[in-house]
Formats: C-alpha cells, structure tokens, sequence
C-alpha cells in the first residue's frame, strides 16, 4: 500500500499489489510511506513499512501542481513554462518549453549547446486535474536566466485554482530553492489565451546550483 506521499503527488500505489515484485514510481520530490502487509495461512497478518526519498536527478527541476487534494470532479488544466533567456516571448515555439513543443514523446527542443543535456524536458503531464507537471535541464548553461511561468489554460468548471510551484536546483536535491503559492488563477470563460498568466520566477544558473529570484507577476 501507499500510506502516505507528498502534498503535490498524485502517484500511484505500487502494482501489482500482491506479488513478490512490484514496482513504485513517484511523481515529485519528497518523502513516500509505503506499507507491506503479509497474511499466513492461518490468517494472521504482519505489517512492515519503508520510506522512500525520492531527489532530483537532473540540474534544474520545477513542479507545477494545483487545485490540492485532487477531485474527480477537477478538470481544470494549468501548464508550466521554462523560457529560454534569448525567448522574444512566451509560448515561442523552440525557446519556451511547455505542453504543446516539450512533453514526452516530442522532439527535444535544440537549445544550447551540442546533445541533449542542457535541452528542457517536460516529463510529465497531468492534463486534468491537480497534476503535478514537471520540466526538467539535465546541465543548465552557466550564466543563463531562464524563466518560470504558469498558464491557467482552461477551469473546465474550475473558474479558479490554486497554484504552487517549486524550483530545485542540483543533481541529488531535496530542498526546494522556492515554494511559490498558492496564487489564485483564473478562468474568465473564453479562449484559454484570455486566462491568467502566471510569472513566477528567474533562475540564475551559477555552474553547481542557482539563485532564483521571485517575479510573481500575473498577466492576461
């Protein structure tokens, strides 16, 4: 069983749940209880539990999650953001990275330098309801700013969500460099590019870590 995981996770028990072998995935940062529970055939039980770290594998990692704890009845849709620090303006088609040009089986975007390392990557998508999203840089470029934001593409019903965010910089961190939010955004019930726009933050990458400095400004 999953006893209990982060605010921001919406992960799935370990399957199968009654074999010899399962497997557990976690969805953001932070701290999992998971529990085993084993009955004999006499029908006596004995229970053991393990936690489980799970950090960040790459150099800058941001979390998007919204609208806690998740509602079946949430079909609202908030989307991350990376901007490049040569992006002429969000939603460029190669130099900000979101849903539509950055997600999981998409062509990577060609940012700096040769290969893929420093090359944004959104790994994960939640499109209704609560996420998390997360885009990750394996080797950011030092000296470069890159931009946080958050679109509130569309409430489905949710005309406002609160929203969170988290920025982590370095291989093996576990301690955010910002928490941001909750914010309230909005749906104002027409085209998703009438919705709140959320910029949230620049980060500084310095060669082995950040510095990240709070924007918090929220545009149509």
């Amino acid at each position: 069983e999953l006893a209990s995981l982060p605010a921001a996770s919406s992960a799935e028990p370990p399957e199968p749940s009654a074999e010899r072998v399962t497997w557990f995935t976690p969805d953001v940062i932070g701290t999992y209880s998971l529990a085993l529970t084993v009955t004999g055939e006499g029908g006596l039980t004995s229970s053991c539990g393990v936690s489980v770290s799970a950090v960040s594998g790459d150099g800058l990692h941001v979390e998007l999650f919204w609208n806690p704890p998740e509602s079946p009845a949430d079909g609202s849709n908030a989307c991350l953001h990376l901007l490049h620090p040569d992006a002429p303006y969000w939603f460029h088609y190669i130099l900000d990275c979101y849903k539509e040009n950055c997600g999981p089986g998409l062509e990577p975007l060609d940012w700096d330098n040769p290969g893929d390392d420093d090359n944004p990557r959104l790994d994960l998508i939640e499109s209704l309801g609560f996420g998390p999203e997360n885009i990750n840089l394996g080797v950011p470029v030092t000296g470069h700013i890159y931009t946080v934001g958050v679109h509130y593409y569309q409430g489905m019903g949710i005309d406002e969500a609160e929203v969170f965010v988290k920025i982590y910089c370095g291989v093996s961190s576990d301690m955010p460099a910002l928490e941001a939010g909750p914010v309230i955004m909005r749906d104002y019930g027409g085209s998703p590019d009438g919705n709140d726009f959320w910029k949230v933050a620049a980060v500084t990458w310095e060669g082995e870590g950040c510095s990240v400095t709070p924007i918090d400004e929220m545009v149509l």
